[in-house]
């Protein structure tokens, strides 16, 4: 599914570093947490912070979380219990 993504930096709580393309954060999805991963489609190696990208965001465990998500949903990241990003799915 494709999503539009913007990466925190420290100043927002967010990481410390920014992210590159293939980062696996994790994926909240109402009351439980599933690992995904973060691809550019745009061809971008490290994304900046405040800065919305096109990305492919891939589920680690489609089969049982792929039905809760839809085009339009919010989207928020996070490495533990540190919230990282946010955006919203635009395509499914």
């Amino acid at each position: 599914m494709l999503a539009k993504i913007t990466f925190w930096g420290p100043q927002r709580g967010g990481r410390n570093t920014p992210p590159h393309s293939d980062y696996r954060p994790h994926l909240h999805l109402g009351e439980t947490y599933t690992s995904c991963k973060i691809e550019s489609t745009e061809g971008v190696e490290l994304f900046e912070f405040d800065t919305e990208y096109d990305v492919r965001l891939t589920l680690a465990f489609p089969e049982t979380y792929q039905d809760k998500l839809h085009i339009g949903d919010d989207v928020d990241l996070y490495e533990g219990s540190k919230q990282v990003a946010n955006g919203r799915i635009v395509e499914a």
